[in-house]
């Protein structure tokens, strides 16, 4: 498929797996395979938006050349087996995503954004590889399976929001990460040595626990696998912190640093615990918007 110019859209339809050639587009492509599995043997440079659809139950998708979005790319698969794999050779912008299986996003060159809500009931993995790209997914997302996330360079800083529960996988990040979710498991090593990784709730409300209750509970074992200089639970920002209770004694054992923070208007108790951070008792604060 080939068409010039910004009005140059293109649309095929199939009714059986469909294989993608290399396409050059300069307005919109709408691709929708009706039957099987949707692959691609050359690049597709594609100029305006881009929207992919397998309609079959658990067929799959995968656009693993260099390809070459410029405007947002939409996906849509149906069913648990009906994975994803989508490679982008320019900054990554997701479109509107629903992804019944797992879902692999490489952006190879820039950063990595999204116009609107990403639905995967899949694993999820996002990288962008080009030294100090940042990764920005803080539409209201609905990750439903464990999402590792890999960014290169000090400066490629990563956030993360999810409207259900979440599950952190094992990641790397090369920046500082922040996450924000009513409640989180990390399951994996979650790198980010030397960066700060910063925890906050997606709703106002949502009380944090740290070795205690609270609808955002941070168990001993998700402490253990974050590495990083600073760990930041909760936020001085506007709104953005309820009640936070530490209610076990706890261990940091790869973060330099911890910090406690509300924004005034929660608490933060500090009842009879101990928390030892990198091996001590140092390096613990607890500040209040109000304070």
């Amino acid at each position: 498929m080939n068409t010039n110019g910004a009005t140059g859209t293109a649309a095929v339809t199939n009714n059986q797996a469909l294989v993608l050639g290399a396409s050059t587009v300069g307005g919109t492509l709408t691709v929708i395979d009706s039957t099987g599995n949707l692959t691609q043997t050359g690049v597709l440079t594609i100029t305006g938006t881009s929207s992919f659809t397998t309609s079959a139950a658990s067929a799959t998708m995968t656009l693993t050349q260099a390809n070459l979005f410029t405007g947002a790319v939409s996906l849509n698969t149906n069913g648990a087996s009906s994975d994803v794999s989508l490679t982008n050779g320019k900054a990554t912008v997701l479109g509107a995503l629903t992804v019944g299986g797992a879902l692999t996003v490489v952006d190879s060159v820039g950063n990595l954004t999204q116009t609107s809500v990403a639905t995967v009931t899949g694993a999820s993995s996002f990288t962008t590889s080009a030294a100090s790209a940042t990764m920005t997914l803080t539409q209201a997302n609905l990750l439903t399976g464990a999402v590792t996330l890999s960014t290169n360079g000090a400066g490629s800083t990563a956030s993360l929001t999810n409207a259900t529960a979440t599950s952190l996988a094992a990641s790397m990040v090369g920046g500082n990460l922040t996450v924000k979710s009513d409640s989180l498991s990390v399951t994996g090593a979650l790198n980010a040595t030397g960066q700060i990784v910063t925890i906050l709730p997606n709703t106002v409300t949502t009380a944090i626990g740290l070795g205690a209750g609270g609808t955002l509970s941070l168990s001993q074992a998700s402490l253990t696998n974050i590495t990083a200089s600073t760990l930041v639970i909760g936020s001085t920002a506007g709104g953005a912190t309820g009640n936070i209770t530490v209610g076990a004694s706890v261990t940091l054992a790869n973060v330099s640093n911890l910090v406690l923070a509300d924004t005034g208007t929660g608490t933060i108790s500090e009842g009879a615990f101990t928390v030892s951070v990198g091996g001590g008792t140092g390096g613990f604060a607890a500040s209040s918007a109000s304070t």
